[in-house]
């Protein structure tokens, strides 16, 4: 078991080689396996804030590439980050913008499938290395 924490986005490249046709597919399997690693379901659109929570946007793309932005509360001011692969974490989308809004940021080829509240301590991950959750 992994013992990293949520603590700032991350990314996965297309792990079990998936393709257009099972991305959808795919795409429900990393939702079911972020749910078993103790983050709260909350819907497709962008929900309210929790107490004691943050929240976290998956966000896929057909070739089923996908990764997380994480809400970054900074005073008063609520800003979202990401970060693909290996790069750094930012807090632009591809138009060069601020994201306050995942639903308006401009994600590219990424489609945000499903938001989620978690415990504003983290959650531990589990390697993701199964066909089915």
């Amino acid at each position: 078991m992994n013992d990293s924490r949520i603590h700032s986005p991350y990314c996965i490249t297309n792990p079990a080689g998936i393709t257009p046709s099972n991305a959808l597919e795919m795409s429900q399997n990393i939702i079911e396996y972020t749910k078993k690693d103790g983050a709260l379901p909350a819907g497709k659109k962008l929900p309210s804030i929790k107490k004691d929570h943050y929240r976290v946007a998956l966000a896929v793309k057909e070739d089923g590439n996908y990764h997380y932005l994480r809400e970054n509360q900074n005073g008063q001011h609520i800003i979202w980050s990401q970060k693909f692969r290996r790069s750094i974490i930012t807090t632009m989308d591809d138009d060069e913008r601020v994201i306050i809004n995942p639903d308006k940021a401009n994600l590219g080829e990424y489609k945000i499938t499903q938001y989620f509240h978690v415990p504003t301590g983290g959650i531990k991950t589990k390697p993701l290395n199964h066909p089915n959750p």
